[in-house]
């Protein structure tokens, strides 16, 4: 009896000690081993797949708005509340913006195709907060419209070397405030983001665009958007790829001042993501040719 117990341990002991090699020597596949032997972190994980299938999921950021800004300063819980849903906002559709091609239209209608890469680098940098420094944050302010960052008839001012953004109180007060992605459904109701065409851009996150226009400029460290005469800075940058390219193919006697090529305006960028955003999450429901430019 002692001898069958013996041999039946034995057996177990060698069953699982050649489990064990076999493991070894053929690991279960789309599991892979990091460096120096360490199994891989979910992050490592989700990246591969997203490789192997670009389109399969979109990736949303996993961050508070903390990671990107510092503790909001003069801003009640009422404020901090509606600057956080706009800062995740515009997240949301900066990592969409991952997905951008160069020959995606969103991509082609803003900029050239050699300023693909450059896009890339935007796109990345404010993902991941790299290019304002290692350890560096934006800081975010908020102050009545009067006082000195603020004044009259103005939401956002900023401080590029500063990396500050002041959001005055009329920002708060305005009546697209609280139009947030979560405000509505991604469907073609009435009250759905993928609604039928025309689309009213002063509807589409009014306030989460403007907050992300002005981190793309402390990135480009440039002041101001390109605006042409008259026309609504979404409308000039729309037309700014054309409106560079006859400058550059004008008589350069007569060319006069040249307008910023679309890497160097930050509205290029926005109009851009948000297009691409709408397109992907609408698909044909949102026209891009159907947007009205109030």
């Amino acid at each position: 009896m002692f001898m069958v117990i013996t041999m039946r341990v034995i057996t177990i002991l060698l069953v699982l000690q050649l489990s064990i090699l076999l493991g070894r020597a053929f690991p279960m596949p789309g599991v892979s081993k990091g460096k120096k032997g360490r199994p891989p972190t979910q992050s490592s994980i989700s990246t591969a797949a997203r490789q192997r299938n670009p389109g399969s999921q979109t990736p949303v950021p996993s961050f508070p708005p903390s990671h990107w800004v510092n503790p909001y300063r003069n801003c009640n819980m009422e404020k901090t509340k509606a600057i956080d849903n706009w800062i995740m906002d515009a997240f949301n559709m900066t990592f969409e913006a991952e997905h951008m091609t160069r020959d995606h239209p969103a991509f082609n209608r803003f900029f050239f195709g050699h300023d693909f890469p450059s896009f890339e680098m935007m796109i990345r940098s404010l993902n991941s907060r790299r290019g304002l420094g290692t350890d560096q944050k934006y800081i975010v302010r908020c102050a009545d419209n009067g006082q000195k960052q603020c004044p009259p008839n103005t939401w956002l001012a900023v401080d590029i070397p500063g990396h500050a953004i002041c959001i005055c109180s009329d920002m708060f007060h305005h009546e697209t405030a609280k139009i947030t992605l979560a405000s509505k459904p991604f469907d073609g109701s009435e009250d759905g983001w993928c609604r039928p065409p025309p689309h009213d851009l002063d509807l589409y996150m009014l306030s989460a665009r403007a907050l992300l226009s002005r981190m793309i400029r402390i990135r480009l460290q440039t002041a101001e958007d390109y605006r042409e005469g008259d026309l609504r800075i979404w409308t000039s940058a729309r037309n700014l790829k054309s409106d560079y390219t006859k400058w550059k193919q004008s008589d350069p006697r007569r060319r006069g001042h040249p307008p910023p090529p679309p890497l160097s305006n930050p509205e290029s960028y926005v109009a851009s993501i948000v297009e691409f955003f709408l397109t992907r999450k609408c698909g044909k429901a949102f026209n891009p040719d159907k947007i009205i430019w109030n």
